[in-house]
């Protein structure tokens, strides 16, 4: 079938001709400027999402997990009698912003009573390719495990299918072929309750910046 063309449309075109020819050609738009721009949403949108799936995995724990008692997060870390090789504020109880009772003076032996560690951000292993990092279980992609205290010799105690289980690491680039991708942010507080030699007790963050000690690790 053929369509006839309005008699006007050569003036349509002229007109619209002129009007293109008036209009400045469009700014050309730097590729790196592009590149950062589509950078940017899928940033924003992964972090809404991380922070709701983390969220939604804390609803579900037992009450008490992300409070590991008794935990000293390394090899060899065994509370005993350590030594203070700088000055540490003890405080009423575990909590930053807790007032200050006395400190342990650099060269102050004291006795490390207990501790725990206190997991302060979650963070999420999903599982990329087939792995085993359990003695009798093989993870496959789809597995979510949560982290909780660090064991020690790149082992992790985990929450994984309604339960604690310990977990060696395959999901950080120093294992050198990671198999899971970290969801969130995995974050720490160590805190260790300590009596000084005259008797006065006070809680002290293990893991803050300056807190030198001695005698922590057995193997040393």
């Amino acid at each position: 079938m053929t369509i006839l063309a309005p008699r006007s449309l050569p003036l349509v075109v002229v007109l619209a001709l002129g009007a293109c020819a008036d209009t400045p050609p469009p700014q050309e738009v730097p590729a790196e400027d592009v590149a950062d721009a589509v950078d940017t949403v899928p940033a924003a949108a992964e972090t809404t999402a991380d922070t709701s799936t983390t969220e939604q995995w804390r609803a579900q724990l037992a009450a008490g997990t992300l409070h590991r008692s008794g935990a000293c997060p390394f090899e060899c870390c065994l509370y005993r009698e350590w030594t203070a090789e700088s000055r540490i504020p003890l405080r009423v109880s575990p909590d930053e912003a807790s007032p200050t009772g006395g400190y342990l003076e650099p060269g102050t032996e004291f006795a490390a009573d207990s501790g725990f560690v206190a997991v302060t951000g979650i963070g999420l292993v999903a599982v990329s390719e087939p792995v085993m990092p359990l003695p009798d279980r093989e993870l496959i992609p789809g597995d979510t495990l949560l982290l909780l205290d660090y064991v020690g010799e790149g082992f992790y105690n985990a929450w994984f299918d309604g339960e604690e289980v310990q977990v060696a690491d395959f999901w950080s680039y120093a294992t050198g072929d990671p198999k899971g991708e970290v969801i969130g942010e995995h974050t720490t507080e160590w805190w260790v309750h300590a009596t000084r030699p005259d008797g006065l007790t006070g809680w002290f963050r293990a893991d803050a910046a300056g807190v030198e000690l001695a005698g922590v690790d057995a193997c040393g």
